[in-house]
């Protein structure tokens, strides 16, 4: 600020001028001449250098890498030794550097494991219920394309949303894992997936059996997608079969019916470009199993099959369920036909949705007005996904003379953190009724319940579903006491008459000739 200039600071500390570099030279750490990578910097497959210390490192074998940064995410597919891992997110992450020409050029994210054995994903990896947005990955030439390349057998994916994604690859492309024979559970995507073959909007390919590993398949639970999935090929030609599916392209393999899709759901149903093929509501091929799962369907549903665009032998569907009003079945079907109202109906989701846990797993579904007045639509949702508390008085019963209704007032539905607070999150939930001891039996009674407040840890306020209960006054049953033991008459000895009574014998029209009054 003085305006000196000092010439001799430039010679004494010897500045060396920034070099330009181009994308291709930035990948390459020669191109980096004096940066020490053997301590400071490091590269993670084709990439710019990332700084070391920025990573946490654990300090024994189940200790858990804490992950708040895309950097630090980039850091579990740095090698074989990383991809063992154990992983927990702490923020929501932004991926928008890893697009164009970012940290892995303009491939966008690299994923993390590829096919070979030794080098998939085998660790845990837990979002907290983080949200990664903004993916971008464009690989159109490579398999087992998504957040996650291939999912081994011993690794499990959890409690993770990724949203605003774009991610192209060639076979097996999904927006959270490219090929999946490990264990995802309460996970969602949004955005699109494109590729040639097994596209699908949360997984590309769950394996049914995994010869290349010694078996094992791939099990999917309490997820979601709401995705558009497309057809992409450099040649431009679709093949005469192939596999696209909202939430997976491809669900097992024949000789493999052992991979899974449970409790899980597809929102939309957007697809383009698809060509010959048409798309499945949930699974593109399902040699596996899918239980306990929905669609709601949307544009490009068209000439469906339900669930499942191509049914093969082996493969199951059970307590399962689409829309029948926005995905139009041409000759046969995988799942059960629902209208939207049904779709939304709290009061009937019991027999509409026969085979669902609404006090474990599901979050209830409400019409307007519904749920004790709720005032907008919703969906069925996860407990373990969604901010939902349901309240269920059903099976309230009452017996005259009892002072009210008999009620369990069942309460479900905080997500694991929150259940596992310090202090109880659930407040202010009242319960009020229509009768007392002195309704009849035979009247009407009803049990209700409202008010109810919680907030989660991260937050997010949850929203109240109630199911009031109404019933008949039962009669409660009578028991006579016995007036004590019959003996014989006192007076003839013949006939048995309550203790102090008159003797029957003498009552009667023609009185037996050897009695007398004593």
């Amino acid at each position: 600020s003085s305006g000196l200039s000092v010439p001799w600071v430039m010679d004494a500390v010897g500045v060396t001028p920034p070099v330009s570099l181009t994308t291709a030279q930035a990948l390459n750490p020669a191109s980096y001449a004096g940066w020490d990578f053997g301590n400071d910097w490091m590269t993670i497959g084709s990439s710019r250098p990332f700084l070391r210390s920025e990573f946490f490192r654990p300090l024994g074998a189940t200790d858990v890498f804490l992950i708040g940064s895309s950097h630090q995410l980039a850091y579990i597919g740095m090698n074989s030794q990383t991809l063992w891992g154990n992983y927990r997110m702490v923020s929501d992450i932004r991926a928008n550097e890893f697009t164009n020409a970012g940290m892995f050029g303009t491939a966008g994210w690299r994923p993390i494991g590829i096919a070979d054995p030794n080098n998939r994903f085998l660790g845990t990896f837990n979002g907290d219920g983080h949200v990664i947005n903004g993916l971008r990955i464009n690989l159109p030439y490579s398999d087992n394309v998504g957040l996650f390349g291939f999912v081994n057998i011993t690794a499990n994916i959890s409690n993770l949303g990724i949203t605003n994604a774009s991610v192209l690859g060639h076979l097996n492309v999904g927006i959270l894992a490219g090929s999946n024979v490990g264990t995802i559970r309460a996970t969602y995507a949004t955005g699109t997936a494109a590729g040639y073959d097994n596209i699908g909007g949360l997984v590309g390919y769950n394996i049914g059996n995994d010869t290349l590993n010694g078996g094992g398949w791939g099990t999917i639970q309490q997820s979601y997608s709401n995705a558009t999935v497309s057809f992409n090929s450099w040649d431009g030609n679709p093949k005469p079969f192939f596999s696209y599916g909202l939430l997976v392209g491809r669900n097992g393999d024949d000789g493999g019916h052992d991979a899974l899709i449970a409790d899980s759901y597809t929102l939309g149903g957007i697809t383009t470009n698809v060509g010959i093929s048409t798309t499945g509501a949930i699974a593109g091929t399902n040699y596996g199993r899918i239980e306990t799962s929905y669609a709601t369907g949307g544009n490009g549903m068209a000439n469906s099959h339900g669930l499942v665009d191509n049914a093969m032998s082996g493969g199951s569907v059970y307590a399962s369920y689409y829309n029948a009003e926005k995905i139009s079945v041409s000759s046969w079907s995988e799942g059960t036909a629902r209208t939207t109202a049904q779709m939304y109906d709290l009061d009937n989701m019991w027999t509409n949705y026969a085979g669902f846990d609404f006090a474990n797993i599901w979050a209830p579904p409400n019409q307007v007005g519904q749920g004790g007045g709720i005032t907008t639509a919703h969906l069925h949702g996860l407990y373990a996904l969604d901010h939902v508390v349901f309240v269920n008085l059903a099976g309230a019963t009452m017996t005259y003379g009892d002072a009210q209704p008999n009620f369990s007032g069942s309460v479900s539905g905080l997500r694991e953190n929150d259940a596992a607070a310090p202090v109880p999150l659930i407040r202010d939930v009242g319960y009020g009724w229509s009768a007392n001891a002195t309704t009849a039996a035979g009247s009407a009674f009803s049990v209700s319940a409202g008010g109810g407040r919680a907030t989660s840890l991260d937050g997010s306020d949850y929203r109240f579903v109630y199911v009031n209960a109404t019933g008949t006054v039962a009669q409660r049953a009578i028991t006579v006491p016995s007036a004590g033991p019959m003996l014989p008459c006192r007076w003839c000895g013949r006939c048995v008459t309550w203790p102090m009574s008159r003797c029957r014998n003498l009552l009667t029209a023609s009185p037996d000739s050897s009695h007398s009054l004593p």
